[in-house]
């Protein structure tokens, strides 16, 4: 999955997951996904997701709720459970949808129990990283108030600070993957 910046990570799933635009449109797809609605990963990009799963009535009537709430959303369609998680790429608002095909002889059960395990063990590694770069970071702005520090220690040092905080920004992108 390359074009939404999470390599590999919806082929890993158990259950089907795409990422969304602010629109709703496909951008990436895993073959749990596709297999639900009969087409190729590559065949659903750039369709609108509701479309791909407009056959499904509480699929269809949940697009608007789900446009205009701008938060997490889960709803049980009957044949599938689906889960729709805002949240931020940059500048760019995307959404994670997981959906569970629980008609089809598939048990939901297990994987919503193993993404559920996969969000919390995201949260924490984001909780210790975010702590660690904290202290990192205090210990880079204590060194700057040192007298008589070499320039070509001050340059290596502010590197290292830039990285930090490059760091930081994606440790901070992990707190809008939460359990719903």
């Amino acid at each position: 999955m390359s074009g939404a910046g999470h390599p590999g990570l919806l082929d890993v799933l158990p259950i089907g997951a795409a990422v969304l635009d602010e629109a709703g449109t496909i951008l990436e797809a895993n073959s749990g996904l596709s297999s639900l609605v009969r087409l190729r990963p590559e065949q659903l990009r750039g369709r609108g997701f509701f479309e791909a799963f407009g056959s499904v009535p509480a699929i269809r009537a949940a697009r608007d709720s789900f446009l205009a709430a701008g938060g997490a959303l889960r709803l049980d369609a009957g044949e599938f459970r689906v889960r729709l998680v805002p949240y931020r790429d940059g500048e760019r608002h995307r959404t994670l949808v997981f959906v569970e095909d629980v008609a089809g002889g598939k048990e939901a059960g297990p994987a919503a129990r193993r993404l559920d395990e996969v969000l919390e063990t995201v949260s924490g590694v984001r909780h210790d990283a975010n702590n660690a770069l904290m202290g990192l970071m205090g210990q880079i702005e204590i060194f700057f108030t040192q007298p008589d520090v070499p320039e070509a220690v001050l340059r290596r040092v502010e590197k290292i600070r830039l990285e930090t905080e490059r760091v930081r920004e994606k440790v901070a992108r992990l707190s809008t993957l939460r359990k719903t």
